[in-house]
This record gives structure tokens, C-alpha cells and sequence, in this order.
């Protein structure tokens, strides 16, 4: 009970465990008071509030005429927690109201099409002109222009979740992503791979001219201990077995067993739900992959990431049959029917491109529960996901659009959106 203030701590600290007292204190008494098991207790806290919203002052549990609770002791520790919430969420006031603000302005289903079935690129971009977006847009010429455009419009979302969070441990673990990103670039450029500047994302933790420079020359000191430690293990996979895709799978395992780690340390079951749900959609997408190549048991098991919903012994048992008995091995899981369309589609056209539109679309109906949630860091986490998912989308509408795409075409390929169904 860590994350539960002294004060409650204290409260729930007086409350035997014993089934026969059932709430009573130890010495069987509520003030004074020897009410039988299943009546009722009235509860309310006394004393004026600290400036932060913690109450101060003398506190003790007593009658009120007005606060009735059955009286046994799971509704008082219900009780008592939805209290503690109230008052360590409200830290989170201010931010979420900012955040229900900007919600207002994510683009709706309207708004997409509107843009899609625009005549040509100018018309798509001047039907941006009156959103979040318009600023710049003049500007726009070219593909790389747009996307230099979209990028600079997440960077400010990064900045201002930055700046609203209370728990930048959890918030920072998707500008972390970007560094990940960051160094497999600079690691397939070391190897001799291509890596223009604009492949690099921002914002970072680090500083991007210090973690390539740590890439190129293997000194890693200058970096943080998570970042330094994947190079290490990295620098020894290469070693021995130069598999550029076994690489990219061991950052991808580094970085998401981390993310869950700091979830879990946070006790945060919204992002904790949020990055098993990736760990599983990455363990699938590694499955079908490795099936479509042929590789081998032992190596499936070698990318495979631990702390999904799905154990990673639910891949291995399934890998020597067919795609279909793996599909069918899903049939009572949450994943079942967008894989089921994915491959069925992959089948036929040879792509995973639906696959991987249903990925992110089961990911943000996901995140879509943060609507409903008041106060905490939820609203936070899911408005930057939805604009996340807003910026895939009119990457895929504008770059469409500069390469002559049917709105046919384009429509396939767009994910959901956080305001609604898309329903298309």
C-alpha cells in the first residue's frame, strides 16, 4: 500500500483482518461504539484541506448523519481507496481539463473525408487550414515537406504532455521510443546501411548527436544505463551472428519489457494493460513473420517477448502446425477476429499492411477508455495516442494525394479515429 497516503495507511492499519470483526477496529469499537456486525456505518472526514488538497489538521472516523456504508470491512476499504484516488488524482485536474480542451479539436470522421475526397493535394492541405495544422502549411510543397510538417506537430504534443504530466517516468516512455528508434538507425548506418537525417525522430531523452556518436565509437558512458546496456547486448549479437532482424526484435524486447517494468513499479494498470497488449501484438506479428520465412522453432523463441496477456509458450506449441490451427488457437482471445481478418487478407494479397492497420486500431479503442476517466494520467496518455493515430492518418490521406492514390485506396489503409466509430 505504498501509493496510499499516511493518513489512510494509518486508518486502515486500526481494521482487523479477522473475518469475525469485519471492519470493527481491533478493540471492537467505531468511537467508542459496539454497532453489530452488518450494520451500518456512517464515515466522514474532519478538518479543513492543505493547500495541495491533502487534508490537514486533527482527523478521526465518525458518525455522520448523511454517509452510510454497509459495514462490513470490504466496503470500508472501497471506501477508503476511492478517497486516497480522489485525492492523488486531482493533481491531474488542471491537466485533463486542458486535455478535454484539445480533444474538441482532433479531427472527426467528417473532417477526414472531407480531406480525402479533396480534388488534389492543394484542396486536401487548404482543408486543414482551419485546424491544429494550419499553421505552416503554406509552406508545403513536397512529401518530405508534409511529413517535416506532421513532425513538428508532434514534437509540440510530446512538449505539452510533457509539461501537464505529474509522472514523467511513465509520460517519457514514449519520447524513449523515438531513442530506440534513434539507435537502430545509427546502428544499420554503422554496419553500412543508409541513414539520412531526417530518418531520426525528436524529441529524445538523449541527446541525438551523443547516442550516435556512442554508437559509431562504442563508448557508451555518456548514455543512460537502459540505452547503453541494449547496445552492449547488441554489439555482441552482431558479434556472433550479424541477423540485423534478430537485432531489431532484441531493442524491440528491451524497450517494451522496460516500459512494463516502470508500469507495473507506477502501479499503473492502464499503461501496464497498454504495453502487454503491444508485447502481444509484437509477438504475433514476429510469428507470422518467421512462419513466412521458414525459420526455425529455437529462433521464434529467441524474439519473443515475455509479459504479453498470450505466454510466449502459446507461439511455440503453435509454430510447427498451420496459420490456420494458430488462428484457431486464438479463437476465446481478444485477438481473435482482427487476426483472423489479417491473415486472411495477407493470404490473399501477400500483405500485412491490414494486419497492421488492425493492430492500431485495436490499440486505440484501447486507449479510447481514457475518455471516460476523469482524473489521473489516462486522459493524458490517450490523447497523445490519439494523436498519434490522427497524424498516421493524414500522413496516409496527403502522401496518397502526392502520388495520384484513389480515395478508394487511401480509405482502406486509414486507422481509426478517437472521437468515434470510424465505420467507413
Amino acid at each position: 500500500m505504498a501509493e496510499i497516503p499516511k493518513l489512510f495507511a494509518n486508518y486502515l492499519s486500526n481494521f482487523s483482518v479477522g473475518a469475525t470483526l469485519r471492519g470493527r477496529p481491533k478493540d471492537g469499537t467505531i468511537n467508542g461504539a459496539r454497532p453489530r456486525v452488518g450494520a451500518t456505518l456512517a464515515v466522514a472526514l474532519q478538518g479543513d484541506g492543505g493547500r495541495d488538497g491533502t487534508p490537514k489538521g486533527r482527523h478521526k472516523l465518525r458518525p455522520s448523519p448523511t454517509w452510510k456504508v454497509p459495514m462490513n470491512r470490504d466496503a470500508l476499504l472501497l471506501l477508503l481507496w476511492l478517497l486516497v484516488k480522489c485525492i492523488m488524482d486531482s493533481r491531474y485536474a488542471y491537466a485533463v481539463g486542458k486535455i478535454r480542451a484539445r480533444e474538441v479539436r482532433l479531427l472527426d470522421l467528417h473532417k477526414l473525408l472531407s480531406i480525402l475526397e479533396a480534388e488534389n493535394v492543394e484542396q486536401a492541405l487548404k482543408g486543414l487550414s482551419d485546424t491544429d495544422y494550419g499553421e505552416g502549411l503554406a509552406l508545403v510543397k513536397t512529401e518530405e515537406n508534409f511529413d517535416s510538417h506532421l513532425s513538428r506537430q508532434m514534437e509540440s504534443i510530446y512538449e505539452l504532455i510533457s509539461e501537464l504530466t505529474h509522472d514523467p517516468e511513465l509520460t517519457d516512455l514514449f519520447i524513449l521510443r523515438n531513442d530506440f528508434h534513434n539507435i537502430k538507425v545509427a546502428f544499420k548506418k554503422k554496419c553500412g546501411a543508409t541513414a539520412e537525417e531526417e530518418y531520426y525522430l525528436a524529441p529524445s531523452i538523449v541527446n541525438r548527436q551523443e547516442l550516435v556518436e556512442g554508437v559509431e565509437t562504442g563508448s557508451f558512458a555518456r548514455l543512460p544505463p537502459l540505452l547503453a546496456g541494449a547496445l552492449q547486448k547488441i554489439e555482441r549479437i552482431f558479434s556472433s551472428e550479424k541477423n540485423m532482424q534478430l537485432i531489431e526484435t532484441t531493442f524491440d524486447e528491451i524497450y517494451l519489457s522496460h516500459c512494463l517494468q516502470v508500469s507495473r513499479q507506477a502501479k499503473c494498470e492502464f499503461l501496464e494493460k497498454f504495453f502487454s497488449i503491444q508485447i502481444d501484438l509484437t509477438n504475433i506479428r514476429t510469428f507470422l513473420r518467421l512462419k513466412e520465412m521458414a525459420k526455425g522453432r529455437d529462433y521464434l523463441e529467441k524474439c519473443l517477448i515475455s509479459g504479453g496477456i498470450l505466454e510466449k509458450e502459446h507461439f511455440l506449441k503453435s509454430f510447427e502446425g498451420s496459420l490456420g490451427n494458430f488462428v484457431d488457437s486464438l479463437r476465446f482471445k481478444d485477438y481473435y477476429e482482427i487476426v483472423k481478418r489479417g491473415v486472411e487478407n495477407w493470404n490473399k494479397s501477400g500483405s500485412f499492411s491490414l494486419l497492421e492497420k488492425l493492430f492500431d486500431d485495436y490499440l486505440l479503442n484501447f486507449v479510447k477508455k481514457a475518455k471516460y476517466i476523469s482524473f489521473g494520467i489516462e486522459p493524458l496518455i490517450g490523447y497523445l495516442v490519439a494523436k498519434e493515430m490522427e497524424v498516421k492518418n493524414l500522413r496516409t490521406v496527403i502522401v496518397g494525394k502526392f502520388n495520384g492514390l484513389s480515395p478508394e485506396i487511401i480509405k482502406e489503409r486509414l486507422r481509426e479515429i478517437y472521437t468515434g466509430s470510424r465505420n467507413l
